[in-house]
């Protein structure tokens, strides 16, 4: 019995980690002298081991002799307090991290919840002319929009060569008094600047323009329509995308955000929907307001660097 003791206490005081007792332990076990083969346990195997070192301790209770359960009790109880000592740290490390990306996800909602009611509150007096640029940029402007555009095409899309990528977006964009930051905005969201995108669909290249479309605005506005392997090129489907967007513009008596919907959805649908007064589906609107976000953004940082 007094070597049982030593056995328990080494049971307890073992630097290699943690060791539990099995669930399935008898009061033959300790009478027998049999060495005790600890066996790494999950909580509920804990709690059934110390429930029954409690049933052992009745039975002591009742004058049986023969066996020490006072030290079984305690060699269970010992090893399931280092069971919640070992796991202790681990655990609330994981709990934490839990909570962390719990309120991280609260809080970027929530930014993003007011920006958007900023950019709602803003498209009562949002007019075309937020988007248009007065005349041709200036060398030294333009040098400096270059340099912007370009660091945040590569921020996106490092594998595209973006100075030559933002030199095209300037110049086609420019050639039509367009903003080129509300241009990259839908370029962004519709491919990440990726040239050679397609959707499931069958839009194409970095402004997503459907093989059909692109041949009906090109005959409509008379641009020479070169085929559908063209549109993979940059300069020939951005000024396409350019092109379609100012159409829907006319159509949709220069409102951007119902012009930015008709470019993801369709003219037909959003015409049918206001003309029924009734609700475009959440995925459109948001379409169009991470287009006016990232616009709206955009245009803070190029003010802000003296753009």
């Amino acid at each position: 019995m007094q070597s049982e003791k030593r056995r328990i206490q080494n049971a307890r005081t073992s630097r290699r980690g943690p060791r539990f007792v099995p669930s399935m332990i008898t009061a033959e076990d300790i009478t027998s002298g049999s060495d005790l083969r600890f066996k790494k346990k999950a909580m509920k195997e804990g709690e059934k081991t110390i429930f029954q070192a409690r049933q052992l301790q009745r039975d002591q209770d009742q004058n049986r002799p023969g066996v020490n359960f006072t030290a079984l009790r305690d060699a269970v109880w010992s090893n399931h307090d280092r069971f919640i000592e070992h796991i202790g740290t681990p655990v609330l490390m994981f709990v934490s991290c839990i909570l962390l990306c719990v309120i991280g996800y609260i809080y970027q909602h929530s930014l993003e919840k007011k920006e958007y009611a900023y950019v709602e509150g803003d498209l009562s007096e949002l007019t075309i002319k937020a988007f248009r640029m007065p005349g041709r940029l200036t060398r030294p402007i333009r040098s400096q929009q270059l340099g912007f555009l370009s660091e945040k095409i590569q921020t996106i899309n490092r594998k595209v060569d973006s100075e030559e990528l933002a030199r095209i977006i300037i110049d086609q964009a420019s050639t039509q008094a367009f903003d080129p930051l509300i241009i990259a905005s839908i370029i962004k969201t519709e491919s990440a600047f990726k040239r050679k995108a397609m959707s499931n669909k069958g839009a194409r290249g970095l402004m997503q323009l459907m093989p059909a479309t692109a041949r009906y605005i090109a005959q409509k506005r008379g641009i020479e329509w070169e085929g559908l392997k063209k549109l993979n090129e940059p300069e020939y489907n951005i000024l396409l995308g350019i092109t379609y967007f100012d159409y829907l513009l006319d159509m949709f008596d220069n409102n951007v955000e119902h012009a930015l919907m008709a470019y993801n959805w369709g003219p037909g649908n959003v015409q049918r929907v206001l003309k029924q007064r009734g609700h475009v589906i959440p995925q459109v609107r948001k379409y169009a307001r991470d287009i006016l976000l990232t616009h709206k953004r955009w245009k803070t940082e190029q003010h802000l660097s003296g753009i």
